[in-house]
Order: structure tokens, then sequence, then C-alpha cells
């Protein structure tokens, strides 16, 4: 099973690709100043990137998990909204 994995509820976004039970990419975003907009707009790209890297096509994702918190409100909003968005996409 191929594994999509984002989080963005604190003042980092941290990303991971698994296959079954094994870490096969992860980033971690930490923002300069507190400002959680300089690493959110990052996501997207790096998955991209992070599933180029590993050969992946989008299609080929089985499962996107999401953290839901705690954290800000805004932040677990565009973490669900950006899980799914790609989820109705594919």
């Amino acid at each position: 099973m191929r594994i999509l994995s984002f989080d963005t509820t604190n003042n980092s976004v941290s990303i991971a690709l698994l296959e079954d039970e094994t870490v096969v990419s992860e980033r971690l975003f930490v923002s300069s100043g507190g400002e959680r907009q300089e690493s959110v707009t990052l996501l997207l790209p790096a998955v991209d990137e992070m599933l180029q890297e590993a050969s992946w096509k989008k299609s080929a994702l089985d499962l996107i998990v999401v953290g839901i918190g705690p954290g800000s409100f805004t932040g677990i909003r565009i973490a669900v909204v950006t899980a799914r968005t790609l989820a109705q996409a594919l």
C-alpha cells in the first residue's frame, strides 16, 4: 500500500511517503519567523518532487493521511482540504 502523509497543524510542515510500513521519503519544512504560510506553499511542490524521486505516479497512491491536531484551525483546514482535493482529483 502506497501512502502519502502530511501534517500542517503547526509552524512546520512534515511530509512522508510510505510503502506498507517502510518510509520511502520524508521532508520537514520549518518556517523561519513562525510564518506557516511560508512552509505551506512548499507542500504541493514537495509532494510532486517526492513522488518523482520515488518513481511513483499520483494515481498509484492508495491512501492519503493528514494530521488533524491538535493545532491551529487554519493548519488543520489546509491539510484536510488539500488531501480531499487530491483524493477527488485522483
